[in-house]
């Protein structure tokens, strides 16, 4: 897989994007975390609330954590050889991903909307959106 160079800078306009929006300081965007190169380095931000975005050949997947390092991790596990993080999840079929990028908000309750907003704005195939009620409702599959 390619490293996710276009959707990396597209997350980082449109988190600054939110940002302005919102009168908020800028979020820690962090570098790519690469999960069969960098598995022995502890998640970027994982001590902090915010939002990862796992990168895939076969789609995207935005989530939201109180601490992204514990999420991250219930998402990945050591391969047999421990040496590479593959998925949990069946979702991803034969082409596990490869890369993790996180946005670190300073308080975990901005970790929603700031979610929310950039499912509604980037579109990541792996999740879903439905109309429930009043307004939009993010379901995450």
């Amino acid at each position: 897989m390619k490293m996710p160079s276009r959707g990396s800078i597209k997350l980082r306009q449109t988190v600054n994007e939110y940002c302005r929006l919102h009168d908020l300081a800028p979020f820690e965007v962090s570098r790519l975390y690469d999960l069969q190169r960098d598995y022995r380095q502890p998640y970027p931000n994982g001590n902090k609330s915010g939002v990862y975005v796992i990168y895939s050949e076969q789609g995207d997947y935005i989530g939201k954590a109180s601490l992204l390092g514990p999420r991250l991790s219930a998402h990945f596990v050591w391969n047999n050889e421990r040496r590479m993080l593959v998925p949990t999840m069946k979702r991803w079929g034969d082409t596990p991903p490869r890369y993790v990028q996180t946005v670190a908000t300073r308080h975990a309750y901005e970790a929603p909307s700031l979610e929310e907003y950039l499912i509604l704005k980037l579109r990541p195939r792996k999740n879903r959106l439905k109309a429930s009620g009043s307004g939009s409702e993010v379901s995450l599959i």
